[in-house]
């Protein structure tokens, strides 16, 4: 599995995209057919307590909303880092959930597999204040 980073800066009133190549231990990579289903949770994260409780929440999602089932190659495909393509994309974007200057916020997707059991992503997004 790779994703394009475990932490990542964006600037208030940007979306945030998560994109990672996905494959079971066995090299077989996930598709729309071998995924029933995926949710999507935000915390916000800092000040040393562990979230209990996201602030923005995505759940019972149908894998074509996500998963491709070749490997993608656009710009997106650039922030893996060795042009290989993906094969997920979620977008957390601005006007459905606001992500405030000054705070950081892990997105995790939590990925329902038929036969690979339960796939977690999770990256960390460190929000830049926009002053004007």
């Amino acid at each position: 599995m790779r994703v394009f980073a475990e932490q990542s800066r964006i600037r208030e009133y940007e979306d945030f995209a998560i994109v990672a190549y996905l494959e079971s231990a066995s090299g077989v990579q996930f598709t729309t057919s071998n995924v029933s289903s995926y949710d999507v949770y935000v915390y916000e994260v800092g000040g040393g307590a562990t979230p209990t409780t996201p602030v923005y929440t995505n759940t019972g999602l149908n894998p074509v909303s996500g998963f491709f089932d070749t490997r993608q190659v656009d710009g997106y495909a650039t922030m893996l880092g060795d042009g290989g393509g993906y094969n997920f994309i979620y977008v957390v974007e601005d006007s459905d959930f606001h992500m405030s200057g000054g705070k950081t916020y892990r997105v995790e997707v939590l990925i329902h597999t038929n036969g690979f059991g339960k796939t977690v992503l999770a990256c960390d997004a460190t929000v830049l204040a926009v002053y004007s």
